[in-house]
């Protein structure tokens, strides 16, 4: 009986040690996220500027080529 226990325990003991380990593994992943979002949403709101910019451009293109 006292082999048992000390079985399981050594099981939950190893246990807890894979699960440290893996939560070491999980826990900086959210802070390179949030470090990879603050430089893509300034890269997006460029592009979207850029875009803005463009569509007028295009536009006027288009209109002079159908004039030509």
């Amino acid at each position: 009986m006292l082999k048992d226990c000390c079985s399981a325990l050594k099981e939950a003991a190893s246990a807890l040690k894979k699960h440290r380990s893996a939560l070491k593994e999980v826990t900086p992943a959210p802070k390179k996220l949030r470090s990879a979002l603050k430089e893509v949403i300034p890269a997006l709101k460029r592009h979207r500027s850029a875009l803005k910019e463009v569509t007028p451009a295009l536009k006027k293109l288009r209109s002079a080529l159908k004039n030509y």
